[in-house]
């Protein structure tokens, strides 16, 4: 061979031993099926890589666990076995309503008689009732007073009523009750439970500005006015008025969208005598339950 490097390539190849046609063959087809076989274990290797990643990220990930148990559902009445479950024709209504169940009371928009104190809420002896629907009251009520405070100009206008009643419960003897003794009450109706608790400051700011002042009587009369809060309703309060001719003692509730007043008597064996600061706010409790009940 001319050329050195394939001269070098023969001499070290000379002496190997050609293999025969038949050997190459074998060898061939033990190449090819071990070939198959390595490509074989490769994809499977891969598929079970696959599957292995996809159960390892699910385990990861898997669904949030269900909220806990309110508790009605943790402690179950029992009352007995479940309802069945409705058909599948059967629509879904919800749950029905009781048959002993009443539909809601409309709104209020007049005052009737039994909204206001009842003789049974008062001693035996006061049975005879007289009511005025229109609301009319004369000049007994606080704000009559109030008036006479010089600086009532100050205190605004108090809030329209949509409804008034006025009532007085005077003892049976003797048959011209001694002036006091009886009781006298207003009660009105505001559109709103706002206008309602305005018509309560506007007295509130009154009796905080007008403690003390001279009223225009003959001769003239230096009148106190002494407020305390009580329990009843919504609120309420017990006003006394101190002048030159005696004490008298009013009492304000309001409840929702009503809103009452009444003179509280003196006491029928001494007329002198005001009741009681507890007397008076066991009245007012009861009006104010009576005013609750009518606006259910």
């Amino acid at each position: 061979m001319p050329d050195d490097l394939f001269a070098a390539l023969y001499g070290d190849t000379a002496s190997l031993p050609a293999p025969g046609v038949n050997d190459v063959r074998t060898r061939a087809r033990r190449n090819t099926r071990n070939r198959r076989m390595a490509v074989t274990g490769a994809t499977f290797a891969v598929l079970i890589m696959v599957a292995g990643g996809v159960a390892f990220a699910g385990r990861g990930t898997g669904p949030e666990p269900p909220p806990p148990l309110s508790s009605a559902d943790a402690s179950p009445s029992p009352s007995g076995p479940p309802s069945p479950a409705p058909s599948a024709g059967s629509p879904s209504t919800g749950a029905p309503s009781s048959p002993n169940s009443s539909p809601s009371r409309p709104p209020l928009t007049k005052i009737s008689a039994g909204m206001l104190i009842q003789t049974q809420d008062l001693a035996d002896s006061y049975n005879r009732v007289t009511d005025n629907s229109d609301g009319q009251s004369g000049d007994w009520n606080l704000a009559y007073f109030l008036g006479w405070c010089p600086d009532a100009a100050t205190f605004g206008s108090l809030p329209d009523a949509s409804d008034k009643w006025h009532r007085a419960i005077r003892p049976d003897e003797p048959a011209e009750p001694v002036a006091g003794t009886s009781l006298i009450q207003r009660m009105e109706l505001f559109d709103t439970d706002a206008e309602a608790r305005a018509g309560m400051d506007w007295y509130q700011r009154a009796v905080n500005k007008c403690r003390s002042y001279e009223a225009p009587y003959s001769p003239p009369s230096q009148m106190r006015v002494d407020p305390v809060q009580i329990s009843a309703g919504d609120r309420a309060f017990l006003v006394t008025v101190s002048s030159v001719n005696g004490q008298d003692m009013y009492a304000l509730v309001q409840v929702g969208r009503l809103w009452t007043e009444f003179l509280v008597p003196h006491r029928l064996a001494r007329p002198t005598e005001l009741m009681s600061q507890a007397e008076a706010t066991r009245l007012a409790q009861k009006a104010a339950e009576r005013m609750r009940n009518a606006q259910r």
